[in-house]
């Protein structure tokens, strides 16, 4: 009787290893079969690394993974239930040998440092692996479990580990471990995988061994273990991208203070007047990738609140078309927008979806040549309404589609590409509509077809509100203020007291915190333009004893500063800050912000 391929399978993993473990029995189809019974064979069996190393390394491992089935299986055939490797030839080992491998405990933290040492102190890349139970298999065995468990040590663990084996092992090394990696996330995946009756017969015989096999409290540790160091690494990226942003948004804050003294200031040469313009330009193009970077990161980890009412979507949109025009001014294009003929409104943040907008209007303009033409189109389709972008640019191929969206995905990452940029934007997009209620789909016919993008959000049905009692031009005064200055970035400070002087006010500057209070007791001024991060003493603890020996009722005080997360914003209002304006501060939100101040 003719077998099947399964079968034939089948019979040769049994020869191979003397026994048909039940995890090669789960698979019905027989292409899959044989692909996981060849990946088996080339990382595992067939590797080059000594069979008994490999079989000891993979019980050691497996201590790690919360499935039992892996280590049981391994472990017997580590004393002869089965072939060590596959390999015939290998020796098997006595149930002490085993209970003092599986009982061996994971060095971490500075108990790992002599072993890193011992690997590290290798003059010469290892000709033939340890014997088994030798400080040096300890060690290797050590190593490799932190590149496996990818623990806070895993990249130093790495570097050792070349150091001792050598690169060709190294490699051999990894092979293995992907193989060990796979099989564990197998018995993951299929939960009616059980041990064999000669694996459970061993375990019962031997009830220290069982112990150990079934109840490692390694197996529960490793996946705290695990989703710990992944909070702790997630922590640190949100400090790192938050100092970051503060560290980047200084220097630009003197920079974009220093160009709007350039533009207010009459020049008849058109160079300056030109090259002030494109600095204004770069320095708003910094000032959003930073933010971008910050609210992805913000979003990815739910830190991220919309402030949403109900609005008109197109005022909206028409914000966005306004902070965008000098884009499309400078390249060229011909913007088309249609709008709709009566009042749609969402339940949305405004600030957000002109973000939304602004990011896709951006996007078109970045990925169309010179003189292009984008069709921005709102309208109400039942009940929703619809947000197109429409371009002439350079398209996006259909194998793409799928992860333009994604973070950091870029259409051309080839050094000839001028369009550069993080990536940032459009998974920006994708999240921010999609936390109002919406959606966003890319179209494209292909490279050189241009692109599409819809969003689309619900409609919000009913009659409108009131419409605020003052724009933003009525809140524009000339009104005369006196303004403390305060940063210890001599540049920023200096930069926008000039700006603000051009503007009719009386202003001072000050450097540190001791320096505003005392500053602040002399003056007396009616607006205090306060950073956060200074010597000597910090914002929050300056603007407490500012409010403590206040005499002028309506003093305004505002964090100016580099810090702009939530947390900031709310340590902000917790000192007794009125406002909080984030670094490079725009002029026409400052500007609103002097008018109102001292009107409460």
């Amino acid at each position: 009787m003719q077998l099947t391929t399964a079968e034939s399978l089948h019979v040769e993993v049994k020869n191979r290893f003397g026994v048909l473990p039940n995890f090669f029995r789960l698979v019905n189809d027989p292409q899959i079969l044989a692909n996981l019974w060849g990946f088996a064979q080339f990382a595992y069996l067939d590797n080059p690394l000594p069979s008994l190393f490999k079989e000891r390394l993979f019980v050691y491992i497996s201590r790690f993974c919360e499935v039992r089935y892996c280590i049981a299986r391994h472990v017997g055939f580590l004393v002869g239930l089965g072939r060590p490797s596959g390999d015939s030839g290998c020796a098997v080992q006595s149930i002490d040998e085993v209970l003092a491998l599986v009982r061996r405990p994971l060095p971490r933290g500075e108990g790992l440092q002599p072993t890193l040492a011992q690997c590290e102190a290798c003059e010469a890349a290892l000709v033939k692996l340890p014997a088994p139970d030798s400080t040096m298999e300890q060690a290797l065995f050590a190593c490799a479990t932190h590149v496996f468990l990818q623990s806070p040590d895993a990249a130093r663990c790495l570097c050792a580990l070349q150091r001792a084996l050598g690169e060709p092992q190294v490699q051999y090394l990894t092979v293995f471990l992907a193989f060990v990696r796979t099989a564990h996330y197998w018995t993951k995946t299929h939960e009616d995988l059980h041990m064999e009756e000669d694996i459970s017969e061993l375990l019962k015989t031997h009830e220290a061994l069982g112990k150990c096999v079934l109840n490692d409290p390694e197996a529960a540790s490793s996946v705290v273990s695990a989703y710990e160091a992944l909070l702790e690494a997630d922590r640190r990226k949100g400090e790192f991208l938050a100092m970051l942003a503060h560290e980047l948004r200084n220097p630009l804050a003197a920079i974009r203070n220093a160009v709007q003294i350039l533009m207010r200031t009459e020049s008849a040469d058109p160079t300056v007047r030109s090259a002030s313009e494109i600095l204004d330009r770069q320095v708003g193009h910094m000032a959003r990738q930073v933010d971008d970077l910050l609210d992805v990161s913000r979003i990815s980890q739910g830190k991220i609140a919309l402030r949403k009412k109900r609005i008109e979507l197109v005022p909206v949109v028409n914000h966005a078309i306004e902070a965008t025009r000098p884009q499309f001014e400078c390249l060229g294009h011909e913007l088309t927008v249609t709008l709709p003929p009566n009042p749609v409104y969402v339940h949305g943040d405004a600030i957000r979806l002109t973000q939304v907008v602004c990011n896709l209007l951006n996007n078109a303009c970045k990925f169309t040549d010179n003189g292009g033409s984008i069709r921005l189109t709102v309208q109400q389709e039942g009940e929703q309404v619809v947000v197109r972008v429409r371009d002439t640019g350079i398209g996006i191929a259909a194998d793409q589609l799928g992860r333009i969206f994604e973070m950091f995905a870029q259409i051309n990452t080839s050094l000839e590409s001028s369009r550069s940029g993080l990536g940032l934007g459009l998974t920006l997009v994708k999240n921010l509509v999609e936390l109002h209620g919406g959606a966003v789909e890319a179209r494209s016919a292909g490279i050189g077809q241009g692109s599409e993008f819809v969003i689309r959000l619900p409609l919000l049905a009913g009659l409108p509100t009131k419409p605020e009692e003052h724009s933003v031009a009525q809140l524009v005064s000339t009104i005369t203020r006196r303004i403390l200055v305060v940063d210890d970035n001599r540049d920023s400070a200096k930069s926008l007291a000039m700006l603000l002087k051009m503007s009719g006010h009386d202003v001072h500057t000050a450097h540190d915190g001791l320096e505003a209070v005392e500053a602040a007791a002399t003056l007396q001024p009616d607006v205090i333009l306060l950073d956060i991060g200074m010597p000597r003493l910090n914002g929050y603890e300056a603007a407490r004893r500012i409010r403590e020996r206040q005499r002028h009722k309506n003093l305004t005080l505002v964090a100016l500063t580099g810090w702009g997360q939530d947390e900031d914003r709310r340590r902000s209002e917790d000192a007794g800050f009125d406002s909080h304006l984030v670094k490079p501060v725009d002029l026409a939100a400052l500007t609103k912000l002097l008018a109102q101040s001292g009107t409460g």
